[in-house]
């Protein structure tokens, strides 16, 4: 059986280019089924020393918020840690191809919340801290709702800001 190269996802909307209303939802599509996925696998699989990984990246989110830096790198980082938790190498591997085009929306997303206010920002790493409790607590169900609920709530704040622009 041959690995499959994911290496055509490097990348697929350009590095720094503004996405679409289109394209955003496109990819939050494919952000729930597969991030919502991964969480829950994490949970299942993960072991104390990724469970270390995904609580590093939370506390390095949580003090770039306290410093008014975006955080999108820790965030970025936070979900591919749980991409590593869940154990499954295809996964990590289209997590990590993919992880420029999330990066994307990360930014996006921490930028429209910095600029209506910095409790956004504190929402935004609330909605990881239950993430990272439930895979703590090896809760699949939880883990899946809650990435579920975060990333619903980002889409909201990307698509709806950009349809009153």
């Amino acid at each position: 059986v041959n690995k499959y190269d994911f290496s055509s996802m490097v990348d697929p909307v350009g590095k720094r280019r503004i996405l679409s209303n289109k394209e955003k939802l496109e990819l939050f599509q494919v952000r729930k089924i597969i991030e919502v996925g991964a969480a829950s696998l994490a949970a299942e699989s993960r072991t104390s020393e990724q469970l270390q990984h995904i609580k590093d990246a939370l506390d390095r989110m949580e003090v770039a918020e306290e410093g008014l830096d975006l955080g999108e790198k820790a965030d970025v980082d936070f979900h591919l840690a749980i991409a590593a938790a869940a154990s499954n190498d295809i996964l990590y591997d289209m997590m990590t191809k993919l992880s420029n085009t999330f990066s994307l929306t990360m930014y996006e997303s921490r930028k429209k919340s910095l600029f209506s206010e910095v409790q956004s920002l504190k929402r935004l790493h609330h909605e990881h801290e239950q993430i990272y409790k439930a895979i703590k607590a090896k809760d699949a169900s939880a883990a899946n709702q809650a990435m579920m609920d975060h990333l619903v709530k980002v889409e909201q704040i990307l698509l709806h800001d950009d349809r009153q622009s």
